[in-house]
């Protein structure tokens, strides 16, 4: 989203909590459900559609991501979305090809995939190489305002420590190279791989991030704040960014989940917030926990407690966001998390198709069909 050569000194903040989602969209042959690398056709095709928001390649040829425009609500988010994922399932319908949400293709040879053909995704491949060719996998990203350094820095620390409730919820990589992995969420086991990635250091100052910046830049190991893979980042829109949530099929789940980011958010900039103690490997444990196990992972959200199941944590969590979600107008959309509490997260869905079908190309139909019902017809 972010030009790589942005600063964290050339921030414009925002003066209320707007948000932005990115969703990204693998492409698959429809006859067979195979991940093909035909991004850039489908890209061609959506450049002659007239939409407010856009599309842009991703690290490689097999991604399109979808880019809301900036909205002031999450309701306005969600139609915006489903209205730009319509027009990109219609268009790779008449290629031949079908999108696939899911945070990872269950059986995709990711050596057989190619970078997408611009200078900073062959600069990438060229350095990461094997570790990079295993990055096949896409993500919903949010962005919500913040009116400044300081607050993007609170906003950082806060969602880090509820970072597990986004892996949980979003969950949808329970398989890879044909076989189960064990995890809800594998996706973030391979992220990791690419430094500086996971969980974001915590900075006291937006001065002190700038300096931590300045010396990363000045050594060449990022360019801009693009290169900066954390789970939440700040960006040079003057927001910060959720990038640890699986790609999923539900349009009700992201709604849900911008909700949540955007109350989470809004509580960290509420007058009298502490940040978390908790200690960075605390923060790390929680997240593998959350990771392997979802909703049923014993997580340890407060300093100072035990570890407790992070079902309870998310039911009192909607209940202590009640009041911000009903400012900032998604209470609808927060309450509706408990959907994941009743339905099940994608991966355990695709589990579900597995064990009826014996095939994983029924469990990646199943989500393409589901995405493009919910997505629904559009008009070109």
């Amino acid at each position: 989203m972010a030009d790589p050569n942005s600063s964290p000194h050339d921030v414009v903040w925002s003066t209320t909590h707007t948000l932005g989602v990115e969703r990204e969209l693998h492409t698959v042959r429809e006859s067979d459900q195979q991940l093909v690398c035909e991004a850039p056709r489908v890209l061609s095709a959506l450049r002659r559609v007239a939409v407010d928001g856009r599309y842009e390649p991703e690290l490689m040829a097999n991604t399109v991501e979808v880019v809301t425009p900036v909205v002031a609500s999450v309701a306005e988010g969600v139609a915006s979305l489903r209205r730009l994922v319509g027009v990109a399932c219609e268009v790779a319908a008449d290629h031949g090809l079908a999108l696939s949400p899911l945070a990872l293709h269950p059986f995709a040879d990711p050596h057989a995939q190619t970078v997408s053909d611009t200078p900073r995704y062959r600069d990438i491949m060229a350095r990461e190489q094997m570790v990079g060719a295993e990055q096949q996998m896409i993500g919903l990203h949010i962005h919500v305002g913040v009116p400044s350094g300081e607050a993007a820095l609170a906003a950082m620390d806060h969602l880090a420590v509820w970072t597990p409730l986004f892996i949980a919820l979003g969950a949808s990589s329970p398989f890879h190279q044909g076989r189960d992995t064990g995890f809800e969420s594998f996706r973030p086991m391979l992220v990791d791989r690419l430094p500086p990635s996971g969980v974001a250091p915590s900075f006291d100052t937006w001065d002190s991030f700038c300096d931590w910046f300045d010396q990363m830049q000045s050594s060449g190991f990022v360019d801009g704040l693009n290169d900066i893979w954390w789970d939440v980042r700040p960006t040079r829109y003057g927001t910060v960014e959720m990038r640890i949530i699986d790609g999923h099929p539900g349009f009700t789940e992201t709604g849900a989940l911008m909700a949540l980011t955007q109350c989470l958010v809004a509580e960290a900039a509420s007058e009298g917030f502490e940040r978390s103690q908790l200690p960075r490997d605390v923060l790390r444990l929680n997240r593998f926990e959350a990771q392997r196990y979802g909703l049923d992972a014993e997580v340890a959200l407060v300093a100072g407690e035990p570890r407790r199941v992070l079902a309870e944590y998310l039911a009192e969590t909607v209940t202590r966001l009640q009041p911000i979600a009903e400012r900032l107008g998604c209470a609808d959309e927060l309450n509706d998390l408990s959907v994941f509490a009743v339905a099940g997260s994608s991966a355990r869905q695709q589990r579900k198709v597995m064990a009826e079908t014996g095939s994983l190309n029924d469990v990646v139909r199943h989500a393409t069909q589901q995405l493009r019902s919910e997505a629904g017809d559009v008009d070109l």
